[in-house]
């Protein structure tokens, strides 16, 4: 069932920002809600009513109250100035969105302010955080020389550094506490806070209890959320922020435009993935064709009602003619970019290149387009709306570069991913600087050993990889090529020199020779690495892991959910990531594990466990790694509980592993490294090293011993599993000190900018190259 969720505003705006608050709750994301609006009309200027009602008007959910009060609210480009009067005002208005929300049974009330522009993750990610009051961070120059401040606090009207009762701090301390407060809450996270406002999540539960606007008598501080927050604390509901998706406050007429460029900004990154998808595999589909088959998998869901009619009667105009001229083609859609954005008229048009290739009348032919769609918003889903022939493209050699369609004199950076199980250049690519993407031709490539593959990486000014597979002897082919190796994982077993089963040990120095930067974790990384390649030490550079940015930024549970067709509501997951035995390579087996049952136990029933999963709200996800998945997948047994997340449906939802890993509320493995990134979460991790001394014979650990890397509990039979995951999901502080104490060796950086800063290194060296 659909959580039914009231967005509330007492509205006296101008007309042009109004229209941009309006607009950016147009785009938010309400898959799986029942989004109902009630607006309190306080307007005096008549072009701002028209606007609140033109929104009201396309919305069968939205209600709009008038307001008889006329006490004037001034503001200009230095502040906003306020009276008692006012302030209460727009308290009794709150006060009856709350009256409105209890009586309709809503499950959540919105709070926003009508000078908010929201990114559109936003309300999904704060119903997400599970708090009975939550707001979205904003930051605002509450004066135009002053720096910005975010509009929650610590303490009294304003105080925002933690202090205790009774404790005495000097004006530095203050200071140095102040900051502190303000570079906590730039990071991406869920902080406890002792007050807030304006842009604020409520529950039910929290709106039954009685919080409301009302004045305190004896209380002197200023402002209704001040009186809001204090009544909430006093009926026990602690107050908190979310600092994941930053919203934009128009505290001035001079911060419309950038307004304007926050929300092009996030929406275009939202719809450009939904975009290009529908696109791709919407032309692609109607444009193949085989005379003998027809059309195989003519799409036309994602057209709009007009357009699937005029794109059908066209197919069947054609078809005759496409039958007796023999023709075979497939069509590929290449380069999709969002061209413009109309943000009133929820109008978007994109620009692609458009490539068949196939025979007519036994003759080969092979042709190129420009093209541009117009894509309209129809309730909450985009459909293509026109497709436009823009140009022809003529005289490129499509087999050396198959997806160019201009001279690009642009300086050439190869992106090199192998497949979606947590690779950093996928990272590196999807949060991309703009700057960047405007400057340099950027292209992600996915490693194939083709002709063209290795014609693509010559050409190149840069490559980044991610395993030492760069594959080319740099100083033969390009000498002043930038190489940058990502690597994919801090290293906890034996690589390598020190790899006791490695059998290409002659062949490790030819590879990092051709390397010239190291994206690192820390300087233990540094150490640890170097053991296993013995390369030149200056090579490393502390940037942090780019893949680890998605923990942070990525909102994983949504991800799944959708990617996997699961009801995740209520449900705690566990992520099950054993490392590998197996490999191709040299035909090794590492370790002596049994995959009689999916943790290598000697004795397991599966029957057992799911009804374990079940009676405790529990779902079990197993990612297997890449390198033996093929090989193992069919002995694992899914059920209602346990679920199988293949490689095949990353890559076909074009989605990273670590994009969905902070959906994992527990994390069980055995060796593989994906525990030290697990580490950024703070969040449970069992191990389960069912061949220790085996996998420490035939391949070794760098870090020894292994019970004092791991820091978790160690579990070898079903009982002792059990026992240990609902103790560590109920029990916060279990081995949370040796959690925290690991993350501090690994990790130098715990935020989710370590794509930001290897991209900036990365351009530095280039621009001296």
């Amino acid at each position: 069932m659909k959580k039914r969720v009231l967005i509330g505003s007492p509205v006296h705006q101008k007309a042009p920002i109004l229209q941009l608050f309006l607009t950016s709750l147009e785009y938010l994301n309400t898959e799986g809600l029942e989004v109902h609006y009630l607006f309190i009309d306080d307007n005096e200027s008549e072009d701002a009513k028209r606007v609140l009602l033109d929104f009201v008007r396309k919305k069968s959910t939205a209600y709009v109250l008038n307001s008889a009060n006329s006490q004037k609210y001034i503001c200009d480009e230095n502040t906003h100035y306020w009276n008692e009067g006012l302030v209460w005002k727009v308290a009794h208005f709150k006060n009856i969105i709350i009256q409105f929300a209890l009586e309709k049974d809503f499950d959540y009330l919105f709070f926003i302010d009508s000078d908010i522009v929201l990114h559109p993750e936003t309300l999904q990610k704060l119903i997400e955080a599970k708090k009975d009051i939550i707001s979205n961070i904003f930051w605002t120059k509450w004066q135009p020389d002053l720096p910005e401040l975010p509009q929650v606090w610590v303490f009294d009207q304003y105080g925002q550094y933690y202090y205790k009762r009774g404790e005495k701090l000097t004006k530095e301390q203050i200071q140095d506490r102040h900051q502190q407060f303000l570079d906590m809450l730039r990071k991406p996270g869920i902080y406890e806070v002792g007050g807030l406002g304006a842009c604020t999540l409520i529950s039910r539960r929290a709106l039954q209890s009685g919080v409301s606007f009302s004045e305190i008598k004896n209380v002197s501080f200023w402002g209704e959320d001040r009186h809001f927050c204090i009544r909430a604390q006093a009926l026990g509901f602690d107050l908190f922020v979310d600092t994941h998706y930053p919203a934009f406050h128009i505290y001035r007429d001079s911060d419309k435009e950038k307004a304007e460029e926050y929300m092009i900004r996030h929406i275009q990154e939202k719809m450009e993935k939904e975009l290009f998808y529908k696109i791709k595999v919407t032309f692609e589909s109607i444009g193949s064709f085989d005379y003998k088959k027809g059309y195989e998998d003519l799409l036309t869901s994602y057209f709009s009602n007009q357009m699937r009619q005029r794109v059908l009667d066209e197919i069947q105009t054609q078809l005759e003619d496409n039958i007796k001229s023999k023709l075979q083609v497939k069509a590929s859609v290449y380069r999709c970019k969002v061209k413009e954005i109309n943000l009133k008229e929820q109008k978007v048009i994109v620009t692609f290149v458009l490539e068949n290739n196939g025979k007519y009348k036994d003759d080969s032919f092979y042709e190129a387009f420009l093209c541009e769609s117009e894509v309209i918003k129809e309730g909450n889903e985009w459909f293509i709306n026109s497709l436009v022939i823009v140009d022809k493209i003529e005289g490129i050699d499509y087999t050396s570069q198959p997806v160019g369609y201009v001279v690009n004199k642009k300086k050439n950076i190869s992106l090199v991913y192998t497949n979606l199980s947590g690779m950093n250049t996928v990272a590196l690519y999807k949060l991309i600087p703009e700057n960047i993407k405007d400057e340099f031709n950027v292209k992600l490539i996915k490693q194939n050993l083709s002709s063209e593959y290795f014609k693509q990486l010559m050409d190149s000014d840069v490559v980044v990889v991610t395993e030492g597979n760069y594959l080319l002897n740099k100083k033969e082919l390009n000498k002043s090529q930038l190489v940058v190796d990502t690597w994919h994982g801090f290293p906890l077993k034996a690589m390598g020199f020190v790899d006791k089963g490695e059998k290409y040990k002659d062949h490790i120095n030819k590879v990092w020779e051709n390397v010239d930067i190291i994206a690192s974790y820390s300087k233990l990384f540094n150490c640890v690495m170097n053991q296993c390649i013995n390369t030149d030490p200056n090579k490393y550079i502390v940037t942090g892991s780019p893949r680890n940015d998605f923990l942070y930024l990525s909102d994983g549970k949504r991800i799944l959910s959708q990617m996997m067709g699961l009801d995740l509501k209520g449900k705690r997951v566990l992520l099950y990531m054993p490392t590998y035995r197996f490999a191709s390579r040299g035909d090794r087996r590492d370790g002596d594990k049994k995959w009689s049952n999916i943790f290598g136990m000697e004795e397991f029933c599966y029957n057992t466990f799911a009804r374990f999963l079940k009676e405790n709200d529990l779902v079990l996800l197993i990612k297997l790694h890449p390198a033996e998945e093929a090989k193992v997948v069919d002995s694992i047994q899914e059920n209602e509980s346990i679920f199988i997340l293949r490689g095949g449906m990353l890559e076909e939802n074009y989605v990273d592993l670590y994009e969905v890993v902070n959906a994992a509320d527990l994390l069980i493995t055995d060796y593989s490294s994906i525990y030290f990134d697990y580490l950024l979460l703070d969040r449970p991790i069992i191990f389960v090293p069912a061949d220790l001394v085996e996998y420490e014979n035939t391949r070794g650990f760098l870090l020894e011993p292994y019970d004092r890397w791991t820091p978790g509990p160690k579990v070898l039979n079903q009982a002792c599993l059990e026992e240990q995951i609902l103790k560590s999901l109920g029990d916060y502080k279990y081995y949370k000190a040796e959690r925290e104490y690991l993350s501090d060796l690994v990790h130098f950086y715990k935020d989710s900018r370590s794509s930001e800063r290897l991209w900036k290194v990365i351009i530095e060296r280039l621009s001296v190259m």
